[in-house]
């Protein structure tokens, strides 16, 4: 494979494990928040 096509690759990977970490930690947050309201926090 020849470098340039792999590193494309690398870079989407690395975007897409970003978005997906962000999402992640965005859902957390949001639970967090969520329960907190619930017990007065």
């Amino acid at each position: 494979m020849p470098k340039e096509i792999a590193k494309k690759i690398n870079t989407t990977k690395e975007q897409e494990r970003s978005e997906l970490h962000r999402a992640i930690w965005q859902i957390a947050n949001d639970l967090r928040g969520s329960v907190g309201r619930r017990l007065g926090l």
